[in-house]
């Protein structure tokens, strides 16, 4: 049928540059399965790995510095087949501010097909000072989602506390 998710028997032009089923089986090249479902571009689900640190803790410190956090991002759904990226984003709170306390940024996460899971270095600047204040909470986010992608039900959210080592 036209339209149809299913590749016509010997209609090979149309696997063309698929390298993964959408059970990420590899597709030996140049053939299809007859009457198989070939493309299904149901949109990856991202979140946090629950076995990795979402809390982190660093010094304040006198003056600009950069620390780095290790996150682990998972990508979930039915067809994993197709590249797609994430940005891990970092933000300000009701008590850190962006420009003041740590520079705001982001990264981009490039996910390969099939790849289900990363571990990535997050390199948050922090710019310190001497003045006496509390702590400060930056927040790591997870946002443009490529292929459609999205967090699923809630925003993960992992946490940087910036402490105030000022007497």
């Amino acid at each position: 049928l036209s339209g149809s998710p299913a590749i016509n028997a010997g209609n090979n032009a149309v696997a063309a540059g698929f390298n993964f089923d959408q059970r990420c089986a590899p597709r030996r090249e140049g053939t299809v399965d007859i009457g198989a479902v070939e493309v299904i571009t149901l949109s990856p689900t991202y979140s946090y790995n629950s076995r990795a640190t979402t809390i982190f803790s660093v010094p304040e410190g006198n003056d600009t510095h950069t620390v780095s956090n290790v996150v682990g991002i998972n990508r979930s759904g039915t067809d994993l087949s197709q590249p797609s990226s994430v940005d891990v984003v970092w933000t300000g709170s009701s008590t850190a501010t962006a420009g003041v306390d740590f520079t705001a940024g982001s990264l981009t996460v490039q996910f390969n097909p099939c790849q289900e899971s990363q571990t990535v270095t997050v390199p948050i600047e922090i710019l310190g000072n001497t003045v006496l204040e509390g702590d400060k909470t930056v927040i790591l986010s997870l946002a443009n989602f490529s292929s459609g992608g999205s967090v699923g039900g809630t925003q993960p959210t992992a946490m940087l506390t910036i402490t105030n080592d000022d007497a």
